[in-house]
């Protein structure tokens, strides 16, 4: 079974147009065991997608 973390954070401020910006999501799975043969996979949504979606928590992709 793997563990679930879901983390909120600050963006850094806009400091070219000073446009207030949203909290930036995270979300990470973690495998039960880690060691030497683990291996690692990271999903990086595009501009307007969002990690908590339908399509990223089906695993879809």
């Amino acid at each position: 079974m793997s563990k679930k973390y879901n983390i909120s954070f600050t963006a850094h401020p806009d400091i070219e147009l000073g446009w207030e910006r949203k909290p930036l999501e995270a979300h990470l799975e973690l495998p039960e065991r880690i060691d030497e043969n683990t291996g690692l996979i990271i999903f990086v949504d595009g501009w307007g997608g969002f990690a908590d979606s339908e399509y990223q928590s089906n695993g879809n992709w």
